[in-house]
Formats: structure tokens, C-alpha cells, sequence
């Protein structure tokens, strides 16, 4: 009976736990789509030296391991700035300049894979690029890029695991508190639970895709 009864005092703490990190990763995915919207349009529609920059800052996030990127902001920013940032503050940075990177990633095939016909048509009608790109492209582009957009919350979901590296209470931060408190006692790992906390956020958002995809194709 031990089995079954000792994880379950805990699972309000697990559900507090993943409240922190549905809010983390809400708020990470707000900001970076934001900025990543806005420089895989730049990078569509700027010039050589504005995508080049574009370019270089996309490639760079997503060559390099979230866990450094994480490191960077949290230890490496407050060593040459000084500037104290606390765990919350670094994981939503983290997550939200890597985030930035494959959404950018992602509006710009968007964009690209339509016809620039489209856009030549609404130049001639003397729409300026942000009527054009928010009227034309963008609506047109979204079927295309939600079943992708879907996909980059789980990866954001996922990663923000890492954020436990640097003492923040998320989902498996709150998991580890609770499993060291538990040493020796009976039951299963609470890490099983964690685990499957994680498996039915993203199996849900892994629907969501499936219902972008079916109304694409029906569409």
C-alpha cells in the first residue's frame, strides 16, 4: 500500500512544480516568437547585411547546446557585467533567445515557400512590405508553419528540464527536492512521475500538430 500512497502526498508539489514550467515555458515561447517572427521577416524581406546578421545569430543558437547557452546567461553574463541575474530571469532569457532562433527559422521557409507573385501583386497596389507581409504572407505562411511552431514548444518543453542545472524549481527541479527528501523510503522513483508529467504535456501538444496537419491537408 506504501507503493502507491507516498507519491501521491507529493503530487500537489508536482503540480505546482509544472505550473512554474507551463509559466516558463509560456512566457519564453511569447517573447521568442516574437522576435523570431520578426527576424525571419527581416531575413525574407531586409537586405544582404541585415539577413547576413540574421543568418549568423539563427546558426550560432542553434549549433550551440542549450545547456551552455543557459550556463551563459546564469554564470558567464554576471562574470563580465556584473550584473546578478537569478534563475528565473537567466531560464527565460535561455529559452526565449533559443526559442528565437528556430521560430526565425521557421517564418522564413514559411515566407519563402510562397509565390512571390503574391508579393509583386501587392506592390502593385502600393502596399508598403508590413501590409504586404501582415495582409498577404503572414495569414498564408501559418498553415504551413504551425504543425513547425508546434513542434518548437515541444523542444521548448523539453529544454526547460535543463533550467533544474542552474537551481530553478521547475517541473524536474521540484522532482529532484522531492527525491532527495525521500531517500530510503519505499515506492517508486518520483522521477517517473516527473517523466510522465513531461510525456503528457508535449503528447498533447503532439495532437495539437496532428489537428494543424489533418485541417491543412482537409484545407
Amino acid at each position: 500500500m506504501m507503493y502507491f500512497t507516498v507519491p501521491v502526498q507529493y503530487l500537489n508539489i508536482l503540480l505546482l512544480g509544472g505550473w512554474v514550467t507551463l509559466k516558463l515555458c509560456g512566457l519564453s515561447l511569447v517573447l521568442g516568437g516574437l522576435l523570431g517572427t520578426l527576424l525571419g521577416s527581416l531575413r525574407a524581406f531586409g537586405n544582404k547585411f541585415i539577413r547576413a546578421w540574421i543568418i549568423a545569430y539563427v546558426e550560432l543558437v542553434r549549433s550551440v547546446p542549450f545547456l551552455i547557452l543557459l550556463f551563459f546567461f546564469f554564470y558567464g553574463l554576471p562574470l563580465t557585467t556584473g550584473l546578478d541575474m537569478p534563475p528565473y530571469t537567466a531560464a527565460i532569457a535561455a529559452l526565449s533567445i533559443n526559442c528565437a532562433a528556430y521560430i526565425a527559422q521557421v517564418v522564413y521557409g514559411g515566407v519563402k515557400s510562397l509565390s512571390k507573385g503574391q508579393i509583386e501583386a501587392g506592390m502593385a497596389l502600393g502596399l508598403g512590405h508590413y501590409k504586404i507581409f501582415s495582409k498577404i504572407i503572414f495569414p498564408q505562411a501559418l498553415r504551413t508553419m504551425a504543425p513547425a511552431m508546434v513542434n518548437v514548444a515541444i523542444t521548448v518543453i523539453k529544454e526547460s528540464a535543463l533550467t533544474s542545472t542552474i537551481g530553478f524549481l521547475d517541473l524536474l527541479g521540484t522532482g529532484l527536492a522531492i527525491r532527495e527528501s525521500r531517500v530510503g523510503q519505499p515506492g517508486p522513483d518520483i522521477i517517473i512521475l516527473v517523466a510522465l508529467f513531461y510525456f503528457i504535456l508535449c503528447f498533447l501538444l503532439s495532437r495539437l500538430e496532428f489537428v494543424f496537419i489533418k485541417k491543412w491537408r482537409s484545407g
